[in-house]
């Protein structure tokens, strides 16, 4: 609040008569007033000191002074009114004059609060009905002067106020929530459910109207109405998705799930567009409603016109019905897209893989088969390969073999093909066909033109696939033969040499492990030699797991007489590490 005092000889007071200073005229032009416009143009009007002067005197002599001692003005500076009158009259009548701030909200609110204490609602409204304009081109100030109607009851100047901000700001959602509440003060149900519709629409979920509206949906005398109004929402089939998230929000509310379930399957039968669709489909995964949301995802296919993007939702269909258990209807889909797509490298491993879960081995097989033959060599391969090893975990043994066979005869050297090829054997349980397979093998790689150390290390794998499928024929004396060949080639590996002596020593093979007959010539005294060093170098006892903390670690010492009773003492006092040397 700004006070203005009367500056001292300047301007002399009017209470004696009025006067002006030395060097003015009264003719002279002392104010420059506009019209409003209202009509017309702005004209200037020029005041002079004769007219305000006379506007003054004729104040004083109808009005007095004694009333304006202290005044208050309210009115805007800039209008003629506020200055000439409200301002300049009662100032230069030697009067304290109050000059209010700008328009804000609040000081009209609490002048009109003054007067509507004293029941002058009448002169009250007049400065409530100003608020909006203490703040042009705000919503929040019909809102304010709205409530302040409300609050003394006057519902209709507050929906007045309301429909004029709504006007105002070219928004007809405009104060929803609040329209409804002063029509539900009324007992105007029908408007007040008419105005949480609107709020609910034009706001999100959970706002103030939307949960208004929920709120009355549950009441039994407002349950039928509220259904009435948000079913005609959605009685056409290109209703906004704002409208179906609405009606969906009230049949819950009421508890009415299967009728949302047949309600939002017919909007999914209705709807033309692939975006409602998805949304359908999002909102039936939330609400757990696996027939709609079907039905959703089968819309979005039938829509779609990108071929990628259709494929993704069928198999996504096939996805929803495995989830389901539905195996025939995925294996419909399945079969459909692979009759459409034979040739896309995407859509024939979908296939192979849902036959494989779905334990459909042979129709896996035989697409992938199929693939080998459609493919360029390279890839036609891996699909052979493929086939050949599922055909191995379906027990398909002799087709797994004439697929590997195949591949041999143009990659005769290929680790992985032999490894799936003696799996064959080894998974069938055919022992004899393995050892046979590891010999012919052994055989084929003395003469192969690979490198020295590509064939010493393809032989010695070869030659450790081996020793088990001797082990299992009892052919413990063939399977010795093969560590020892590994040693005389890799004698510096002490796990070997480890591995080699615990196997003899469990099957009583030691005498042909330090001095064997077959493979190497009994009178070859230096592998013999060769041997025994590495026994000596790696520290391995032969026979009694105890021995080695005595200092033993002669291989010869096996032939000992005295092994039976060492080891027998070893069995009631064994060494810490005896378990370690145990087979």
């Amino acid at each position: 609040m700004h006070v203005i005092e009367v500056p001292r000889g300047i301007v002399p007071p009017l209470r004696g008569g009025i006067q002006l200073s030395r060097g003015f005229s009264l003719d002279s032009d002392a104010l420059i007033l506009f019209t409003s416009g209202t009509t017309g143009q702005p004209k200037g009007v020029v005041h002079t000191h004769r007219s305000l002067r006379a506007r003054w005197m004729a104040l004083r002599d109808h009005l007095g002074l004694d009333a304006y001692a202290r005044t208050l003005c309210t009115l805007p500076t800039h209008f003629g009114h506020g200055l000439i009158c409200n301002c300049l009259f009662p100032w230069l009548s030697g009067c304290d004059l109050y000059i209010m701030p700008p328009f804000r909200p609040e000081i009209m609110a609490r002048i009109g609060d003054i007067y509507a204490d004293r029941d002058l609602f009448a002169q009250a409204a007049p400065y409530w009905n100003r608020i909006p304009s203490a703040v042009p081109g705000q919503p929040g100030g019909y809102l304010e002067a709205a409530s302040i109607f409300w609050d003394y009851f006057d519902f209709d100047n507050a929906l007045r106020l309301l429909k004029e901000g709504r006007q105002k700001q070219g928004d007809d959602n405009l104060y929803s929530y609040e329209a409804g509440a002063i029509y539900e003060n009324q007992r105007d149900y029908p408007h007040a459910v008419s105005e949480y519709i609107k709020g609910s629409l034009a706001g999100s979920a959970n706002s103030a109207a939307d949960l208004r509206l929920l709120e009355l949906a549950r009441r039994p005398r407002l349950r039928d109405l509220v259904d009435q109004e948000t079913a005609k929402l959605v009685a056409s089939p290109s209703s906004p998705m704002s409208a179906v998230y609405l009606r969906v929000r009230v049949l819950e509310a009421q508890d009415r799930k299967p009728e949302m379930e047949t309600f939002l399957d017919s909007v999914v039968g209705g709807t033309a567009s692939i975006q409602a669709a998805e949304e359908l489909e999002s909102l039936a995964e939330r609400k757990s409603l696996e027939k709609v949301r079907q039905h959703a995802l089968e819309k979005q296919a039938a829509l779609t016109i990108d071929p990628v993007n259709r494929l993704q939702l069928r198999y996504r269909l096939v996805q929803f019905y495995e989830n389901r258990n539905d195996m025939q209807a995925a294996q419909r889909e399945i079969e459909a897209l692979y009759r459409e797509n034979p040739k896309l490298l995407g859509v024939v491993r979908s296939t192979v893989d849902f036959y494989w879960r779905a334990k459909f081995y042979p129709q896996a097989i035989t697409v992938l088969l199929q693939a080998a033959k459609d493919s360029y060599p390279d890839l036609g391969k891996q699909f052979a390969f493929e086939a050949a090893r599922k055909s191995t975990e379906a027990k398909q043994y002799q087709q797994a073999r004439e697929l590997l066979t195949q591949l041999l005869a143009a990659s005769p050297y290929d680790g992985q093909y032999l490894a799936a090829m003696a799996d064959t054997y080894a998974q069938s349980g055919d022992d004899q066909g393995l050892q046979q397979f590891y010999l012919d093998k052994i055989t084929l790689f003395r003469t192969a033109k690979v490198s020295s150390d590509d064939r010493k290390t393809t032989i010695a794998t070869l030659r450790r696939g081996l020793i088990p499928a001797l082990t299992r024929l009892k052919d413990h004396a063939g399977a010795v033969d093969q560590y020892v060949e590994l040693i005389n080639n890799f004698s510096e590996d002490a796990g070997l040499v480890t591995e080699a002596a615990r196997y003899a020593l469990r099957y009583q093979r030691q005498r042909q492990l330090v001095q064997p007959v077959g493979v190497v010539e009994v009178g070859d005294r230096a592998a013999r030699q060769k041997r025994r060093k590495c026994g000596r170098d790696h520290q391995i006892e032969l026979g009694d797991p105890g021995a080695e903390h005595a200092g033993a670690h002669d291989p010869q010492r096996l032939l000992d007489p005295r092994r039976e009773a060492r080891q027998a003492q070893a069995r009631h006092h064994p060494g810490p590490c005896a378990g370690h040397h145990q087979p």
